[in-house]
């Protein structure tokens, strides 16, 4: 059994190092970031995963969502939008802290 994680940004080079080397050892399994309207060198931002709309439309593709970084492009009421879509669907959130 895995655990499905939407990593906000999956793509970037700290979350990808956070998976082991052989696929064969895992039980966490990452949503790929939805494709973003932005520059190639940056298909993952901004990041699509951190609104409300998108938490309700995919609650069941996964099962907690790992932020590690992305919430400065958006306002303190976005942000609380996105938790209450978390807590509305019972989804426990994780928040990578790091550069204080």
């Amino acid at each position: 059994m895995s655990i499905l994680v939407a990593s906000v940004p999956s793509g970037h080079v700290y979350v990808r190092h956070l998976s082991p080397p052989s696929p064969d050892t895992t039980y966490v399994e990452r949503l790929s970031d939805p494709p973003a309207d932005s520059s190639p060198d940056s298909p993952w931002w901004p990041p699509r995963m951190l609104t409300s709309a998108w938490v309700d439309d995919h609650a069941a593709d996964f099962d907690l969502m790992h932020v590690h970084f992305g919430f400065d492009a958006l306002s303190p009421d976005d942000l609380r939008d996105v938790v209450d879509a978390l807590h509305r669907h019972d989804k426990p959130l994780v928040l990578t802290v790091h550069d204080l």
